[in-house]
């Protein structure tokens, strides 16, 4: 390339470059004026700012649509942060998951409950701290999405957060879900809160419990039942047998075996229950 021809092609490149850095420019300019417009509550000119130029395109919507919620989200008056929460919980959108971050906390448990939901669903990991912040809220909407939100993640790094859950929040629900998320976790250093709520008054608690303790392979578990099912008063038993079906040991639906013969229907068929769903987890026997 000649050295006339070189100049030229860079001035030509020089100035394509000022003009992208132009155009830039006035494309965050319009987004700017596009906000400045709908905060000031002219919808119908931010819309038509919005596609003067290029018409109804998918870009243009999508900025249009984009800024309006955000403006919502971000705006000063509590009904139209809700409505914009409202409209934007079930989205993928890190823009307006970042505005909603701004919610979280300070805006009480119902804009909060909306902001994780969006924030969940546009990337828990990056918002993993919002989302601890919040575990020990006093409103259990706020506390379970947060938790599950969590759970999501199947992070043995938050085993110790899903341990005091199951052992300390007052809704058994959450304490269900802690329990899950444990198992998930695959951390054996939980056991000791799995194996308490063990004995939690909630039904739904002791057998994602024992799930959990099962999906970590806890070698003790089996046992565990076995003595609750032997020092179980006659009104409990069934409850105990419940536990036992999940639990794929063979040595366990031996020791259910007696109870074949036990004088209450209910626990006999629950035994017959228990030891073949057993038998089928373990392959200890066909079925026909």
């Amino acid at each position: 390339m000649s050295g006339a021809k070189r100049r030229k092609w860079t001035a030509a490149f020089l100035a394509g470059l000022v003009m992208l850095g132009w155009h830039g420019a006035l494309a965050g300019e319009k987004a700017d004026s596009i906000a400045d417009l709908m905060k000031a509550g002219r919808y119908a000119d931010a819309y038509d700012a919005a596609t003067k130029s290029s018409g109804p395109t998918p870009e243009a919507l999508a900025t249009a649509a984009r800024t309006l919620l955000r403006t919502s989200i971000e705006s000063d008056q509590e009904s139209l942060r809700w409505s914009g929460l409202r409209a934007a919980r079930a989205l993928s959108d890190r823009e307006l998951a970042a505005a909603a971050r701004q919610c979280v906390p300070k805006d009480g448990r119902y804009a909060t409950a909306l902001a994780l939901e969006l924030l969940a669903h546009t990337d828990v990991a990056a918002y993993r701290d919002v989302f601890l912040s919040v575990l020990s809220s006093p409103f259990r909407t706020v506390r379970l999405r947060a938790l599950r939100a969590l759970a999501g993640l199947k992070d043995p790094g938050l085993a110790d957060r899903f341990a005091k859950v199951l052992t300390s929040d007052p809704d058994p629900e959450l304490r269900a879900i802690a329990a899950e998320a444990l198992g998930q976790t695959g951390a054996p250093k939980t056991t000791p809160a799995l194996y308490r709520a063990l004995d939690d008054p909630e039904a739904v608690v002791r057998q994602e419990a024992v799930r959990a303790l099962v999906a970590i392979h806890d070698p003790g578990t089996a046992g565990a039942i076995k003595r609750r099912l032997s020092e179980a008063a006659p009104d409990r038993r069934v409850e105990i047998i419940r536990l036992a079906a999940l639990v794929p040991d063979v040595d366990l639906a031996r020791a259910l075996g007696p109870l074949l013969g036990d004088p209450d229907a209910r626990v006999r068929d629950y035994a017959a229950g228990a030891i073949l769903s057993i038998l089928a987890k373990t392959g200890g026997a066909a079925t026909p």
